[in-house]
């Protein structure tokens, strides 16, 4: 029987670690629903609604803000890690049908750039070389790609009243790059669409002929767009300065 034809291997499957344990499975069983969304450049983000009908999760030292959290999901007999954050939010609620829920807002890593707004000045550096040198100062892991674009040395580049992922993703921008982060990796690389590439799931439901943290998957959006190469802004100055002169040559 070849993979795909293995009815075991096309159930929906996740689990949830938080801190340095696995959620026991009679957590994943009052699991409502899982949201997981993914777009190119920018934070990955997980929303976990937990039923607690008997209010025994209200008080667990387990949900709590800043929290490691990794998120692995997929289907029987092939997985991946989906997100690795903390837990940004706890929050408690009661819906109509009475029965309270316990809600998870997690946000990835990268959120660690997004905590202070800085003023400074960058001389005498190119892009490749200045979001490297941020990522030191968070002792991340720098997944940058050299091209004519971000490695092109500016006299000055300014931060004003930004944070940290605010600039490199202004930085990534202009040359039309994307910022990703992972773990404890980030990166910086040259962008390949029209639009940010966009993933989210949402697990929610157990089926009962489903093995234990089997979840339906019953939404899922994937949306990439291939697109052709632009040009730096720079490019474009410098051929309108090539077609000037082409010009005064002729004259």
């Amino acid at each position: 029987m070849r993979f795909n034809d293995n009815p075991w291997h096309q159930m929906p499957f996740f689990r949830i670690t938080i801190g340095n344990k696995e959620l026991p499975g009679w957590m994943h069983d009052l699991i409502e629903e899982v949201r997981y969304e993914d777009v190119a450049s920018g934070a990955r983000v997980c929303t976990v609604t937990i039923n607690d009908p008997l209010m025994k999760l209200v008080d667990n030292k387990l949900f709590v803000q800043n929290a490691p959290f990794k998120l692995i999901g997929g289907y029987q007999g092939w997985s991946e890690e989906k997100m690795r954050g903390f837990i940004s939010t706890v929050d408690y609620q009661f819906p109509d049908d009475g029965t309270p829920q316990l809600v998870l807002n997690i946000l990835d890593y990268s959120q660690i750039f997004n905590r202070e707004k800085i003023t400074r000045n960058w001389k005498n550096m190119s892009r490749f070389d200045i979001v490297k040198k941020i990522c030191q100062e968070y002792g991340m892991v720098y997944k940058g790609q050299w091209t004519d674009w971000s490695g092109k040395v500016e006299e000055d580049i300014t931060q004003s009243e930004q944070t940290d992922m605010q600039f490199i993703q202004q930085l990534a921008e202009d040359i039309n790059f994307l910022i990703s982060v992972s773990h404890d990796m980030l990166w910086f690389i040259e962008k390949a669409y029209e639009d940010k590439p966009y993933v989210a799931y949402m697990y929610r439901g157990r089926n009962p002929l489903q093995p234990i943290y089997g979840f339906d998957i019953i939404s899922a959006d994937i949306r990439v767009v291939v697109k052709e190469k632009v040009k730096a802004p720079w490019e474009n100055e410098e051929e309108k300065k090539d077609d000037k002169d082409k010009q005064k040559a002729k004259k």
